[in-house]
């Protein structure tokens, strides 16, 4: 953690070999999170910072050619204050799987060295194509590569004296699995955001019709989520799409002065096959976040008071929080 003008700052590196597949799942998570930046590179590493619920957090992403491997353990500042530590390894990759390795177990001895203790993830990457077809068609080969695979990343963590705090597969070809685990991550790094699920998913419990239910900030970039019960066949991800779309329309709405009422709009809803969707502002001191509940049920009103009360409470303790 650095503390840079006063504000408080997470950092994060993202490490793998050249064409691990780092830069792609870092792309594809900026272009999620709107409130992000790139920062001009060192050499041989790319910077970006962004902010999620008031907080920032500094990504590096660190090149993969050899050359730039060995020059960051020539210099402990690239290491410094690192929080947490993502390592991408490519599934498809098998025949590097050692070199890999090699490079993961040197890194994590040069933060040992140097005293640093970040949460260590692992992203299996490229997990799709043939290599999942045959994963999932259980191939004895694949099956057995990948768990001698997991046995060692295990044991090079012990070694090195670290834990294995959390192990993602992700593809580009689904990008939520990019963006899910970034955020698992980034989760971890505040235990403010521990608290926010704790305390939506304890208020949310008065809402049993609720299939799904999700807080928003105000670029519909995900804070917390509650899933329980049945599946009703709208993911998250398109939950959280149609959700971010009808922020957009409130705003718009809002401003164009069409909404002939004084108050802005607080809350829609859609209705979705069996489904209803239901997006309620919750305003937090001087920022603005979203509740999205999804049900089976088409009749909303027993519990529209409900959301509101909950939105009220929701919001009061967001607000404490920055």
């Amino acid at each position: 953690m650095s503390n840079e003008n006063g504000i408080e700052r997470r950092k994060i590196v993202v490490a793998g070999l050249d064409n691990a597949g780092k830069t792609t799942i870092l792309a594809l998570i900026r272009k999620k999170m709107v409130d992000s930046s790139l920062i001009k590179p060192t050499r041989g590493i790319s910077r970006a910072e962004a902010e999620i619920l008031g907080k920032n957090v500094a990504i590096h992403d660190f090149g993969g050619q050899k050359v730039y491997r060995d020059s960051y353990f020539k210099d402990k500042r690239f290491l410094a204050a690192t929080d947490a530590f993502i390592f991408v390894i490519d599934l498809q990759d098998i025949e590097r799987y050692d070199l890999a390795l090699e490079y993961f177990d040197r890194a994590l001895g040069e933060f040992a060295k140097h005293g640093i203790s970040p949460m260590v993830f692992i992203f299996y990457h490229k997990y799709d194509h043939h290599y999942q077809e045959k994963y999932q068609e259980e191939d004895e080969r694949i099956i057995r590569t990948f768990e001698n695979l997991t046995n060692k990343i295990e044991a090079t963590c012990k070694r090195n004296g670290m834990a294995l705090s959390g192990t993602f597969t992700t593809s580009v070809y689904n990008e939520w699995s990019c963006f899910s685990s970034f955020h698992e991550v980034w989760v971890s790094l505040y235990s403010q955001f521990g608290s926010v699920q704790e305390y939506l998913s304890e208020l949310c419990g008065k809402i049993p019709e609720a299939r799904m239910i999700l807080l928003l900030d105000k670029d519909a970039n995900l804070i917390a989520k509650k899933i329980s019960g049945t599946s009703t066949g709208i993911s998250l991800e398109k939950l959280q799409a149609i959700s971010g779309s009808s922020i957009i329309l409130m705003n718009e709405w809002t401003k164009s002065g069409i909404y002939d009422q004084e108050e802005p709009i607080a809350n829609a809803t859609m209705k979705i096959k069996e489904s209803t969707v239901m997006v309620q502002k919750v305003p937090a001191g001087e920022d603005v976040y979203y509740l999205v509940i999804l049900t089976e049920s088409g009749n909303y009103e027993p519990f529209k008071q409900t959301i509101v009360s909950i939105s009220n409470f929701l919001g009061a303790f967001l607000a404490k929080l920055k």
